[in-house]
């Protein structure tokens, strides 16, 4: 038996090294099993899985089709034509974060090669190149993403002799000692009017990203700047533009730290909210009120040109079931935008239509 042993000892010897091994490769692989089956949350790094299906705009997602079709060349047709503001291959977009993660949105907005230029609560205006677009809309730190909303420069008219200004200025009346803001689209040509049509000195503040405050030429807020002149001649003047919905959150918080009294704003949207006062342009105005400022907002310049109501589907073909009306005009045409919770492809969000045209007998 002692010499049995004696004779294994050797062959006892060379396999507890290879039992050894065994064992350590086994437990490297239960631990590579373990993080194979773990959830890892690939947002908390880059943010760019595939959380969710692509959400975007139904504009973006035909210009998209257009580029994939056709290159650079079809996508910049098929984004002018929706207004899409295109610069070089890319385009200025609003991100919209999901709750909690504006943060984590605007580094994937960086991470995919777009350009961050401003961000506001949960909005992130970024220029995005087309290629990273659907890669960006699927992050889970993103809730939408869509263009910018467009601000309706409103009619102007002169309304002195009207609102009986000029008997209030005969009593010393001018508006002396008040700060008053024209936010406005543009303020081209304002220069030359300086020391006639407007006062000697105006302070002036373009919160677009090109600095610009003429707009790209829009005269409206010159105009609009002409009459409150010739209503408060007195007052110091503020001259102050915009571009997208972030960039006038930037203006209305410039015109606050500026410690300005009543701000113009001749401009409107179709699209910004629900129409009960909520929406990032109310939210936006509702600040500024409550720091102190008063808000003179143009309204009535779209009275016999709008609908509202419940979506009805009288017939079950999907399609909204109006009841038209004679009216003054015999044809319209407006922007319009509806906005589900839920039941999408992807959940969230489903935008659908965008304009809607109809002839009235």
């Amino acid at each position: 038996m002692e010499q049995k042993l004696r004779l294994l000892r050797p062959v006892l010897e060379k396999t507890r090294p290879i039992r050894r091994c065994a064992a350590v490769t086994i437990i490297a692989i239960a631990a590579l099993l373990v993080l194979a089956l773990a959830p890892v949350d690939l947002s908390a790094t880059d943010g760019t899985q595939a959380e969710h299906p692509p959400r975007l705009d139904s504009r973006l997602a035909q210009v998209l089709e257009a580029f994939e079709r056709g290159g650079m060349e079809e996508a910049t047709t098929a984004a002018q034509r929706f207004d899409i503001d295109v610069n070089g291959d890319r385009l200025r977009l609003i991100v919209e974060a999901a709750p909690g993660r504006s943060e984590q949105a605007a580094a994937v907005a960086s991470g995919v090669g777009a350009t961050v230029e401003a961000k506001h609560e949960h909005l992130v205006q970024a220029l995005v190149p087309l290629p990273a677009l659907e890669r960006l809309s699927r992050s889970g730190a993103v809730e939408f993403v869509r263009p910018p909303l467009v601000a309706v420069p409103l009619a102007t008219s002169e309304g002195l002799a009207l609102t009986n200004a000029d008997d209030w200025q005969a009593l010393g009346v001018t508006g002396a000692g008040v700060k008053v803001a024209v936010l406005d689209l543009g303020f081209a040509g304002y220069t030359s009017l300086l020391g006639s049509e407007l006062p000697a000195q105006v302070t002036t503040y373009s919160a677009r990203q090109d600095g610009d405050i003429t707009g790209g030429g829009i005269e409206h807020g010159t105009g609009v700047a002409e009459i409150v002149y010739d209503m408060a001649p007195g007052a110091q003047l503020y001259f102050t533009n915009f571009d997208t919905e972030v960039e006038l959150a930037y203006a209305s918080q410039w015109l606050t730290s500026q410690g300005v009294h009543v701000i113009n704003a001749s401009w409107g949207y179709f699209t910004s909210g629900p129409g009960d006062g909520t929406g990032i342009v109310d939210d936006v105005v509702t600040q500024s009120t409550a720091a102190g400022a008063m808000w003179s907002v143009a309204a009535g310049n779209h009275a016999f040109r709008h609908w509202s109501g419940q979506f009805r589907d009288a017939d079950n073909n999907t399609w909204h079931s109006s009841q038209p009306r004679r009216s003054r005009t015999r044809g319209t045409s407006f922007p319009a935008s509806w906005v589900f919770a839920g039941g999408g492809a992807g959940g969230g969000r489903t935008e659908v239509g965008r304009s809607v045209r109809r002839r009235l007998p």
